[in-house]
């Protein structure tokens, strides 16, 4: 086949995968990297790539859960006055223009930001974490890890601490991206204790014939979870006094484990109850807040903040 027949065949691969992409997206719908691998029959680093081209373009998309895309809520290419082949244009030519000098880079900025200008302003800025799409190394892990927790059978692997190599045979439960790192989060062998592995450090896995069994228990903390410090017990009473300017976002979204609204002040303020079974479950979320979220209980958690705030003091004196 002549090369230029070649390109032009690759490149109308591409172009399918990336309308097909918009398409499940623009239909409100979420993308399943692996699922649509098999369907286009290619590689799952290469939709990995296309998911990139996308972001990279500027189509604002999110991540729920690992190997699954969507668009940010109210973002559609109609409202953008934009077919799904327009749309799979412009990542192409974006693409493209990553190899050429930077006026012409700019350009197409230009260019696409001048297209989004049409759009209402959103509220929020939201930012696709450019370490969220997972290396080839860790695509391969988090498919296998996958089929475990599909499958409900332990899995053994060698993990990597530091300088110190082990064997581990856990159960495995799911897989989180926090902070831009992929964990599994696993129980032990054995044990109910919630045990976090990097999937970057983990190697040689294997999935074992040994089925296995969550408890009820477990599945319910992980589900109230906000984040990967939870340990698998949540019997210590949380309470945060969240000021008016926060107290819409509280209302809407989960920022501590097993939060609810358990009283609104006539002042705006509300009071916020939740349980944690670690202080870093809820201490990382009140820092980020300061000083819009005041701690009433614990003890424990009012001290790890107070002490966490004077170190910071002293750094900056």
């Amino acid at each position: 086949m002549p090369e230029s027949d070649y390109a032009k065949k690759a490149f109308d691969k591409k172009m399918t995968r990336i309308i097909r992409i918009l398409n499940i997206l623009n239909a409100k719908r979420r993308v399943s990297v692996k699922s649509l691998a098999k369907e286009c029959g290619v590689s799952v680093r290469s939709v990995q790539r296309d998911i990139r081209v996308l972001t990279e373009t500027g189509f604002p998309l999110l991540s729920p859960q690992p190997g699954i895309y969507a668009l940010i809520e109210g973002f559609t290419l109609e409202r953008m006055r934009l077919s799904d082949e327009e749309g799979a244009l412009m990542c192409v030519l974006g693409d493209i223009v990553q190899s050429f000098p930077g006026k012409y880079q700019d350009a197409f900025k230009a260019l696409w930001y001048r297209l989004l200008d049409e759009l209402p302003q959103h509220a929020y800025y939201v930012k696709f974490p450019d370490d969220a799409l997972c290396t080839e190394g860790e695509g391969v892990n988090i498919d296998y890890i996958e089929d475990a927790i599909a499958a409900s059978n332990k899995l053994t692997f060698l993990y990597t601490k530091e300088t110190e190599e082990r064997p581990y045979t856990v159960r495995p439960l799911k897989i989180a991206l926090f902070a831009g790192t992929w964990y599994l989060i696993a129980l032990g062998n054995g044990h109910d204790t919630v045990l976090k592995f990097k999937i970057y450090n983990m190697r040689e896995l294997c999935i074992t014939q040994e089925p296995f069994v969550v408890d009820e228990r477990v599945e319910r903390f992980l589900e109230n979870s906000v984040n990967i410090w939870f340990t698998g017990s949540c019997d210590i009473d949380v309470e945060l006094i969240v000021d008016k300017d926060l107290a819409l976002e509280f209302k809407k979204k989960k920022y501590i484990p097993f939060q609810r609204i358990a009283k609104e002040y006539a002042n705006g303020q509300i009071l916020v109850e939740g349980k944690m079974g670690s202080e870093m479950e809820v201490l990382p979320t009140v820092l980020s807040l300061l000083p819009h979220v005041i701690v009433r209980k614990p003890k424990t958690l009012k001290s790890a903040l107070k002490k966490r705030i004077e170190i910071f003091a002293k750094k900056i004196a």
